[in-house]
């Protein structure tokens, strides 16, 4: 699967709005493959309840012009990325996974450089924000609806964790960045402060 989204692809934009510039702006310099191993069924009516035994994940990532991988990295039972979560940020290249239960690592997407990383290290994550329409339409229709997912301070092994007194670069990228403040959406509130 080309994994654009939610795992980020170095140089892609990842912001979830319109400006005069993002005609302009270019495609990833890395793309991203994940490439299940294993059987992993996955229903409304059922949704998944952590990994199955023997499922695995690799990482590869690949020159998006011609195809060619560039470095492959064994995620493990990885149970955010296997499950289709974007998994924990440290900065706008680098994503920490947990390729075994007692280890994080950070991995560098764009370099493929990878450390080991502690549980307390300061990180963002995603949170997906759905939206009940009962009673509302849209599109001639009511139900349940996905927007923009929610961007929040955490530590790396995924729990919140305070908001920093500044913000790095990645939340700007994420969220907007205009007149001197960056702005992001956490799950109950809209956040701004001095860039």
């Amino acid at each position: 699967m080309y994994a654009c989204d939610p795992l980020p692809c170095p140089g892609e934009a990842e912001h979830g709005y319109s400006s005069p510039a993002a005609g302009s702006e270019k495609g990833p310099a890395v793309a991203i493959r994940s490439i299940g191993h294993g059987r992993f069924t996955v229903s409304r009516a059922h949704p998944p309840h952590g990994v199955p035994p023997g499922v695995t994940l690799d990482l590869r990532g690949f020159v998006p012009a011609t195809g060619r991988t560039l470095r492959t990295f064994h995620a493990g039972r990885d149970a955010t990325a296997l499950e289709g979560d974007a998994p924990p940020r440290l900065d706008l290249d680098t994503v920490v996974l947990r390729p075994a239960p007692h280890e994080l690592v950070a991995l560098d997407l764009r370099s493929g450089a990878r450390r080991r990383i502690a549980a307390s290290a300061r990180a963002w994550c995603r949170h997906e924000l759905a939206y009940d329409l009962h009673g509302y339409y849209y599109n001639g229709r009511s139900g349940q609806y996905t927007g923009q997912s929610a961007l929040l301070p955490c530590t790396a092994d995924g729990r919140r964790s305070a908001a920093p007194g500044r913000v790095p670069s990645l939340v700007g990228a994420i969220g907007a960045t205009a007149g001197g403040m960056t702005a992001w959406t956490d799950t109950g509130a809209v956040h701004a402060v001095p860039a």
